[in-house]
């Protein structure tokens, strides 16, 4: 099977303590959300980490608030879902 590369969808399946140890309660609730759910592989760092990206909208009686993260983490917290198509 080929590796996980920029452009394909996968599914965060886990996410490291390290990556949310020192966030508020809210943030790491928030970003917990995220495990289960899809996303585009927008890059990969020099350690091997893959960037994914995932926003969230926020209603109330004022408007709405768009707020959303990015983080990279080890392809064994991925799934891979889609693959690009190759032009």
């Amino acid at each position: 099977m080929k590796a996980i590369q920029v452009g394909d969808t996968a599914q965060l399946l886990e996410l490291p303590d390290w990556l949310i140890h020192d966030l508020l309660e809210d943030e790491q609730a928030e970003t917990r959300s995220f495990v289960g759910q899809c996303a585009v592989i927008e890059g990969i760092n020099a350690y091997g980490y893959f960037w994914i990206s995932f926003g969230i909208t926020e209603e109330d009686g004022d408007g709405a608030r768009y707020g959303g993260h990015s983080f990279g983490v080890p392809g064994t917290c991925l799934r891979l879902t889609d693959r690009k198509e190759e032009k």
